[in-house]
Parts: C-alpha cells; structure tokens; sequence
C-alpha cells in the first residue's frame, strides 16, 4: 500500500486539510494531550533547551514544546504538511 503522506504536496488542497484534520483531532482529545505531557515530563529538557522537531505532522506535540517547561525553541523541519498555529 502506497504511504500519502510522501506525496501530500501532490494533492488538491482539499484532500491535504482533510488528511491534516486527523491528527488535529486526535491531539485535541484530553487522553492524548495527558499522554503527551507525561511523556515530555520524562524528558530532562535543560533550561533553555532547542528541540528540533523532524516529522512534526500539523505540529501537535510542535506547539506543546514551544510552551514547555526549560524549552526555549523549537525548530520544524518541513516534512509535507506545514504546521498550524494556534
């Protein structure tokens, strides 16, 4: 089966927002966002620290580090989809 996403560029800006809802819609569920942050509270960011972000999709898990705890930047690496603002 053929993976979307290396060819997202490809498709007609309808088909690309559906495919970025998803992901959208996963990260604004309460479960997943708990689960993100327990993650991250297991990282022993130092202060300041730079996160670069290769794969970020929408930018979910993105924007929650740019308002972490000792994260002073993240970086995206552009991989198809560009992520949302807020």
């Amino acid at each position: 089966m053929p993976d979307v996403w290396t060819t997202v560029r490809d498709l007609d800006e309808a088909t690309q927002e559906w495919l970025a809802d998803v992901p959208e819609k996963r990260g604004a569920d309460a479960q997943q966002h708990a689960m993100r942050c327990a993650f991250l509270q297991e990282v022993p960011f130092p202060k300041d620290a730079r996160v670069l972000d290769v794969g970020c999709g929408t930018g979910v898990l993105t924007r929650l580090l740019a308002r972490w705890p000792k994260v002073g930047s993240v970086v995206i690496a552009y991989c198809g989809l560009i992520a949302r603002r807020p």
